[in-house]
């Protein structure tokens, strides 16, 4: 799809594991469930520790708030270093950088044959012998990004995906060991696939991910309310073997 959006101008394209119509060989080899690549440039210069993409939460889920602070700090630290967590922002957020693949001084080219290359975003992502490496340890450490921006004089690639969210089932799986319903879990709201300028409030895109299973029956919000009060009861012993100190509300 095409993207013009206040910062930005586009071209997104998405892939989604699990579903009738996703193109076989996409996923062959690969433990994703999607695939987004995002190629284009910004109208504006955007701080780099600041464009992020994640999920955003439009309403309460069915556990007390401090289990979702918890459960969203918990899981910062699996996912980066660089991580973003805001329960108290108006629309309370789980955002990653996204900085990565390559920009460029030419024309645009395919999106999926980008190379890693970020060169031309710092020369500090260049080894020894002035070749790109590899920029994902180079970007989790969040003083890397400090001070830099992303211009408008360059052409943007962007490759993001991940493995934890199944959005064919909508259940979130950890290593095998945890296993969440998701449509119970958030009460029944839209996950996202947005990549944002956190700082500005500005979108690069954003887009909602139904599921037929959203559509709550009876059964289903009694499950919800069922899985708030595991998580009530959980919450207390994984918030003090966290570290996070974090009590339920009396």
């Amino acid at each position: 799809m095409r993207v013009e959006t206040d910062i930005f101008s586009g071209r997104v394209e998405i892939h989604l594991k699990g579903l009738k119509t996703t193109q076989q060989g996409m996923f062959q080899g690969k433990k994703r469930f999607f695939q987004i690549a995002c190629q284009g440039k910004f109208k504006r210069a955007v701080d780099a520790d600041a464009l992020c993409m994640g999920q955003e939460f439009v309403k309460p889920g069915n556990a007390p708030p401090w289990v979702g602070e918890v459960v969203l700090k918990a899981a910062s630290k699996v996912f980066s270093s660089s991580t973003h967590v805001n329960v108290q922002s108006r629309l309370p957020y789980f955002m990653n950088p996204v900085i990565n693949v390559s920009c460029d001084k030419d024309a645009p080219h395919d999106m999926w044959a980008a190379k890693e290359d970020m060169r031309l975003f710092s020369s500090d992502t260049a080894d020894k012998s002035g070749q790109p490496k590899r920029r994902r340890k180079w970007c989790d450490n969040p003083k890397n990004l400090e001070g830099l921006t992303l211009s408008p004089d360059h052409t943007y690639t962007f490759h993001i995906w991940q493995h934890l969210i199944d959005f064919s089932s909508y259940k979130l799986s950890v290593g095998g060991l945890v296993n969440i319903d998701l449509a119970a879990a958030l009460s029944a709201q839209p996950l996202q696939l947005t990549c944002k300028d956190i700082k500005g409030g500005q979108y690069l895109f954003s887009c909602l991910v139904w599921h037929e299973r959203l559509l709550y029956d009876d059964a289903t919000a009694e499950a919800g309310a069922t899985l708030a009060s595991r998580f009530s009861s959980v919450g207390s012993g994984l918030a003090g073997m966290l570290g996070f100190g974090a009590k339920p509300a009396a």
